[in-house]
């Protein structure tokens, strides 16, 4: 067969941004937040023990500009946590996956199923009381190549594990 290379018109490839995604699981968003919440009652602890045992006496202004940055602080992560869990969307075709993230810098990976080496599913203690998991999957080309994807219900996640390893022998008996 002789060598081609034809030129593709753009326009007419499939792009990531119409595809048919799927939300995660809204309880995910609950977890989430609770995370959150654990991550700001461990901080103001350690503020307020800083602040109550350190033996420089700090002004008042001092701390309180300290204790007002903590709280701006800490509201911001909670909104970026609520309206970043409606940019986490994920759509499974035939022959890859793809997970879309990110607040203000959208991200798209692509991860095609021929690259897959591993896929399992976790779920942390959190996790478990709400039924749900995270879906990791391994490439060759290392860390920077690998997707998770948290916030599925336990049961699709296990699903989506067991369809990607499917995929994953059917692309290699090609």
């Amino acid at each position: 067969m002789p060598y081609s290379n034809t030129q593709i018109d753009i326009d007419t490839i499939s792009k990531v941004e119409e595809l048919d995604y799927r939300g995660l699981d809204k309880r995910y968003l609950t977890t989430d937040l609770i995370a959150t919440a654990i991550l700001w009652f461990i901080v103001a602890i350690a503020s307020f023990s800083f602040l109550y045992f350190n033996p420089a006496d700090l002004p008042s202004l001092v701390i309180n500009l300290i204790v007002g940055a903590l709280v701006l602080l800490a509201i911001i992560s909670f909104v970026i946590v609520v309206f970043g869990f409606k940019k986490k969307l994920y759509a499974v075709r035939e022959r890859d996956i793809v997970y879309q993230s990110g607040l203000f810098w959208r991200k798209f990976t692509v991860l095609p199923y021929k690259r897959v080496q591993h896929v399992e599913v976790q779920q942390g203690p959190i996790d478990r009381m709400f039924e749900l998991g995270k879906l990791n999957i391994y490439t060759a080309g290392g860390a920077s190549s690998d997707m998770s994807i948290s916030g599925l219900e336990i049961n699709q996640a296990q699903s989506l594990k067991h369809f990607i390893l499917n995929q994953t022998t059917a692309d290699e008996e090609e």
